[in-house]
Order: C-alpha cells, then sequence, then structure tokens
C-alpha cells in the first residue's frame, strides 16, 4: 500500500468512527459543520542510518501543513490523529484522538509545515 491508500484508509474509517460528514470543501470531514481534518502516522519510523548504532528510529510524526492549520483553527476545526500500524498489507489502526485544532496553536511554526511526534499529542493533557 502506498501513503495515499493508507491515508484514504483511515479517513474511511474515522469517518465511520466519529460520524462524520465527508466533506467536499477541502478538508477531510466534518463534524456537527466544523471542518475535520484526519492525520495518520506510524508508531516508528527509521530516520537514517548511524554506523555507531546500525539504524536509528524515532516516533512517527504528524505532517501538519500551517496554512491549512490556521485556517482549520479560524473554523473552530478539529483534528483527528491516528496510530496505525501495517500487517500483511492491512492498516491497523490502533489509537486516535479528536482535539480542537486550537489547543495546537502554540505548536504550530513559522515555516510551510510542521512536524508533531505522535507522543506529544498522545501524551500530552489536552482538554477533551
Amino acid at each position: 500500500m502506498n501513503r495515499k491508500q493508507i491515508g484514504n484508509e483511515i479517513e474511511e474509517r474515522m469517518i465511520v468512527v466519529y460520524h462524520l460528514d465527508p466533506d467536499l470543501h477541502g478538508f477531510d470531514a466534518s463534524l456537527c459543520g466544523r471542518p475535520v481534518e484526519i492525520k495518520g502516522c506510524t508508531f516508528f519510523h527509521n530516520n537514517g542510518v548511524d554506523y555507531k548504532y546500525k539504524e536509528k528510529t524515532t516516533y512517527g510524526r504528524f505532517w501538519i501543513n500551517n496554512h491549512n492549520h490556521w485556517l482549520l483553527s479560524e473554523l473552530n476545526g478539529y483534528y483527528i490523529f491516528c496510530l496505525y500500524h501495517l500487517t500483511n498489507n492491512t492498516v491497523n489502526v490502533t489509537n486516535h484522538r479528536l482535539i480542537k485544532a486550537r489547543w495546537l496553536d502554540a505548536h504550530i511554526g513559522r515555516g510551510k509545515n510542521t512536524k508533531i511526534a505522535w507522543n506529544r499529542i498522545f501524551d500530552e493533557p489536552f482538554k477533551r
């Protein structure tokens, strides 16, 4: 499976789990008329090769487009963050979390994209 197929599979599942409406306005879905972006990442990923340790791994990261984030935050929208792993070409979502976009405002950088490690999303005590 490629990234696009994985993303589509995760989006389809979360639309069912959260009873979302598919949205046609540039976002993945909507919840009570508010836009929702659905993001997925793996627990760990290879972060290059280190000659001493052979291989480095790091927490998986969610990629957030900063322009889209500010728009989502302004519209009082939500993110659904999903952790997944692949088994025999099947996407297994093991954890997911719905949070308001504005709660991430302090984490968003000034560049084009921001990367946020999954443990920051799932371990921090964001309000529900």
